[in-house]
């Protein structure tokens, strides 16, 4: 609302005229961000053979989207993998999102991550890593492109800063014994190596997070700025400004004091970014960081819950993702009686071919007058996101999306209740689904806080039996799946200190041909220790 000097928001809070455009601005509302999803971009991909393609795209187009059009279009044996600036992309990322409209595109087969795992003997090892590591384990993400090396560090934010030379890299298949910190070395040989970030010793980071790649790092470095927060709208002024603003309201002491009781300051620190170079070398001693881009000063407060998801949100810092498989999986949600926290199994699908089918869902009965599955409703659909009743898993799967209902299409919002609600009144109903298409159903117990360890064209890793009961941890084992044909091919015992996977731990596969599964954690379970003991499970 019109407040005179300024605008009445809601919540209480006001936002100054004056400042409108240089401490403020207007956000666009839905409409404004529907329309400019469907903005036409120019995309150019080049591919490694030289070839390159150009298309106009809506911005709002995914990067999967992209994907599946090009090997059709292509005539591609497999989906391509796309990089912008040498980082590869999120598949969920729209179009809009990139920084850039030019990309690399890859083709090459999916990796079998899990083809060792069926016929060799799994070598557990188990190593030391001299760093601080708190209870909940340290951060240890897997380099790309590299061999079968990761990145560890104490993570942050966290219970203490971490140092720049604290972070370690990590090698699980090296080729020479030269890094190998253990006292008597056999192959597989491990590695470990110090490997410094470039800036002065002794500096401290406030928060760091690595892709894979490239590290972001933001240091503690604050030089107080000559601007602090005015609580009244949120927004920074100089005192000048401020005392302007409020010219004739208060006497120079009353603003002083106001100034420095009221308003908070802003700090500036620094965020850098540190390109890994090297990994794909034998020689780890070669491996080094490398500065990359312009040093950015900007505010950053990492002291509430959930800031760091919000800073990397921001500043689009990107989470590392595992090479793709070539597959993904979806959960069937299990109602055991005393096991609500159970799946029943999975449903396998193939990414190459992500095409939904359209599905006509009968309904003939109502569940207490419910159709016994959860949706999220959307604009022009609504998505199956439970199934609560065990009977509906005859009719539904998980991800359906409604389109029509007894034949009327769901254009906007509220037009699934108000079709349904008329609809029910006389069974049966019919529900018109898109589907992805299924090529595979494993059915076994998992529990929710450990989901699928991996996953390629034939194997699946699942927890063991008994993880997350009592806790949250992955006791004992790990079993190894034929999702084809649904048979378990072995059980993995837990053969390291611990004998069990916190789901807080970090945990996953590396990027290299060893196929080498990892785990980490603190030196002294359930507490704060200064080093790191590091797993590997590898195929010999």
């Amino acid at each position: 609302a019109d407040g005179g000097k300024v605008w009445q928001l809601e919540g209480g809070r006001v936002a100054k005229k004056e400042t409108e455009g240089t401490k403020w601005f207007w956000v666009a509302g839905p409409a404004a961000q529907e329309a400019d999803s469907s903005r036409l971009l120019s995309l150019e991909v080049t591919f490694m053979s030289g070839s390159v393609v150009s298309m106009s795209v809506p911005a709002g187009t995914s990067v999967k989207q992209i994907a599946a059009q090009l090997k059709e279009q292509e005539s591609l044996a497999w989906m391509p993998q796309f990089f912008v600036g040498g980082q590869p992309m999120d598949s969920d990322a729209s179009v809009g999102s990139s920084d850039s409209l030019s990309w690399s595109a890859v083709v090459m087969e999916p990796s079998g991550v899990l083809s060792r795992w069926r016929d060799h003997k799994l070598q557990w090892r188990e190593m030391t890593v001299p760093v601080f590591t708190p209870y909940q384990g340290p951060f240890a993400v897997p380099v790309r492109f590299s061999e079968d090396r990761l990145v560890l560090s104490p993570p942050t934010p966290g219970d203490r800063l971490t140092v720049v030379d604290e972070f370690w890299l990590v090698g699980a298949n090296e080729k020479a014994r030269d890094y190998d910190p253990r006292t008597a070395p056999e192959p597989p040989y491990a590695g470990l190596r110090r490997v410094p970030l470039p800036v002065p010793a002794g500096t401290k980071l406030r928060f760091h997070d690595f892709d894979g790649s490239v590290l972001v790092a933001v240091l503690d470095d604050p030089e107080p700025g000559d601007k602090r927060v005015d609580p009244q709208d949120n927004q920074a002024y100089t005192f000048d400004e401020l005392s302007a603003y409020y010219k004739g309201q208060y006497s120079k002491k009353q603003m002083s004091d106001y100034w420095q009781r009221s308003c908070w300051p802003i700090e500036k620190v620094s965020l850098l970014k540190f390109r890994l170079c090297d990994a794909h070398m034998e020689d780890m001693g070669k491996v080094h960081w490398k500065p990359e881009g312009k040093v950015q000063r900007l505010s950053a407060d990492f002291s509430c819950p959930g800031a760091d998801d919000n800073f990397k949100q921001e500043h689009n810092i990107m989470d590392y993702k595992a090479p793709a498989s070539g597959f993904h999986a979806r959960p069937i949600p299990g109602r055991c009686p005393g096991k609500p926290a159970m799946n029943a199994g999975l449903t396998i699908h193939n990414d190459s071919d992500p095409v939904q089918e359209q599905v006509d869902v009968v309904v003939g009965q109502l569940y207490e007058g419910k159709l016994g599955i959860g949706f999220q409703h959307q604009s022009d659909t609504a998505v199956v996101i439970d199934i609560v009743v065990d009977d509906a898993h005859r009719l539904w799967k998980l991800g359906d999306e409604v389109k029509a209902i007894n034949g009327n299409a769901i254009r906007k919002d509220g037009d699934f209740m108000r079709l349904y609600g008329s609809a029910k009144e006389s069974l049966p109903v019919t529900f018109t689904v898109m589907r992805s298409k299924e090529v595979g159903r494993l059915l076994a117990e998992w529990h929710c806080n450990h989901p699928e360890l991996a996953l390629d064209s034939e194997l699946v890793l699942l927890s063991g039996e008994n993880a997350g009961v009592g806790g949250r941890r992955l006791t004992g084992d790990m079993r190894l799946f034929d999702w084809k044909n649904g048979h378990l091919v072995k059980t993995i015992p837990l053969e390291f200190t611990q004998g069990y996977i916190e789901s807080d731990w970090p945990r996953g596969f590396l990027s290299g041909g060893s196929q080498t599964f990892f785990t980490a954690y603190s030196s002294e379970a359930g507490c704060n220790s200064e080093s790191a003991l590091i797993a590997f499970c590898t195929p010999v």
